[in-house]
C-alpha cells in the first residue's frame, strides 16, 4: 500500500484519477444501497 502511496504522491494526474475513482465508488455504493432502502419499503 506504501509503494502505490508513494507512486501516486509522485504523480498529480494518478493522484487526481485515483480521487475521481475513489469518489465514484462511493457514489455508486451510494446509489446501491439508496435503491435497496427504496426497494425495501
Amino acid at each position: 500500500i506504501s509503494f502505490l502511496s508513494n507512486r501516486i504522491c509522485n504523480c498529480r494526474r494518478s493522484f487526481n484519477a485515483g480521487v475521481i475513482l475513489v469518489t465514484w465508488l462511493i457514489w455508486k455504493e451510494h446509489n446501491e444501497s439508496l435503491r435497496g432502502v427504496q426497494s425495501l419499503r
